[in-house]
């Protein structure tokens, strides 16, 4: 029996708690409940899973641009790396859970044809602030920001490729959480979840890794 998963990221508090497994190091950058972000690919396209500190660092980024500047523009999430960590084409990177393309919807300030680039800059600090070890960006303002951190290279005057140091990205404040492995709206699930008649969650809490918590099912269909 297969079940489908609408709505996930409203209910997904219905969980199991897993530490996160050795064997599956990366997580799926979920779909954005606070609207602080949006993917520029759909969930469960394998485009954009991450260490969890990357997606820790990428959600806390994209909440404190969204309390500066509600009205937009909104971060954009473009390829992180897959699931698996293989080569993703055409990228020469985007394998090892760190590295992020990013653009923002209305307008685009990642972009060095986009007039004000003293906002692009702001959002550059704000990324280097929150972990970031590295920008690729076209645009000699923004590299001022930090010249030791943001350079130029090919293919990279309308987004930002943004390389994160898991080991800077803020750890105080509220936990993140995301949905576990193989949750996102739309997803397909197996009877592997499906225990004495309730569909069973997962969830995970980045940075720390939890402990197996209780079980909590959910009756019928999502």
């Amino acid at each position: 029996m297969l079940w489908k998963a609408t709505n996930t990221t409203a209910v997904f508090f219905l969980a199991i708690l897993p530490s996160l497994a050795d064997d599956e190091p990366y997580v799926e950058m979920p779909v954005a409940s606070d609207g602080s972000y949006v993917l520029m690919n759909p969930a469960g396209s394998n485009r954009a899973w991450g260490l969890p500190n990357t997606i820790r660092h990428l959600k806390l980024v994209a909440k404190e641009w969204q309390a500066r500047h509600p009205d937009g523009p909104v971060l954009r999430i473009g390829d992180i790396s897959k699931q698996d960590g293989t080569e993703f084409p055409p990228h020469k990177t985007h394998r090892d859970g760190c590295a992020i393309d990013i653009t923002t919807r209305g307008p685009n300030i990642c972009d060095i044809h986009y007039e004000n680039q003293a906002l692009s800059a702001e959002l550059a600090r704000l990324f280097i602030d929150l972990g970031a070890r590295q920008i690729l960006y076209n645009h000699k303002q923004v590299q001022a920001v930090d010249p030791s951190v943001i350079s130029e290279w090919p293919l990279h005057d309308d987004h930002f490729h943004v390389v994160v140091d898991p080991a800077r990205v803020p750890v105080d404040g509220m936990p993140i959480v995301v949905a576990g492995n193989g949750w996102h709206d739309g997803a397909f699930v197996g009877s592997d979840r499906y225990l004495d008649g309730k569909l069973l969650f997962e969830w995970l809490l980045i940075p720390e890794p939890c402990p197996v918590g209780p079980r909590l099912p959910l009756d019928g269909r999502l």
